[in-house]
């Protein structure tokens, strides 16, 4: 219990900070969702170890990891869809689905033509 307290309490204060410091950068040349990422990895179990994973962690990080793409999509401009960059956006996705499907109909264990296959495939275009 002790643990999700002060893992709690980190968070907490990764999650205030960042945004500050993100609005004192002039020009705001990093989004404050890199700063929460960077944050989240250097002070995480693989990182430092601040803060540790555990069942109430878990579930906030999944949380997190809602918002997290939330934010996302608050960084896209909806203008910037439409132009050249939504086109060369678009190329580019289709480019990496073929890859992706050729690498995963040549692997010996994966059917590109089935559920698993599939899911990787998408894993490796949204990557």
């Amino acid at each position: 219990m002790a643990i999700d307290l002060v893992s709690l309490a980190l968070i907490s204060l990764v999650s205030v900070a960042c945004p500050i410091i993100a609005g004192l950068i002039p020009g705001k040349p990093i989004p404050e969702t890199v700063l929460l990422l960077l944050a989240g990895a250097l002070l995480g179990p693989h990182g430092l170890g601040a803060i540790q994973s555990t069942d109430a962690i878990n579930l906030l990080s999944d949380l997190g990891l809602a918002f997290l793409f939330l934010l996302a999509g608050y960084e896209i401009s909806p203008k910037s869809l439409t132009g050249t960059e939504g086109k060369r956006g678009a190329a580019t996705w289709a480019v990496t689905f073929a890859i992706a499907f050729v690498v995963v109909a040549i692997w010996p264990t994966l059917s590109a033509f089935e559920l698993d296959g599939l899911a990787v495939v998408i894993a490796l275009t949204t990557t």
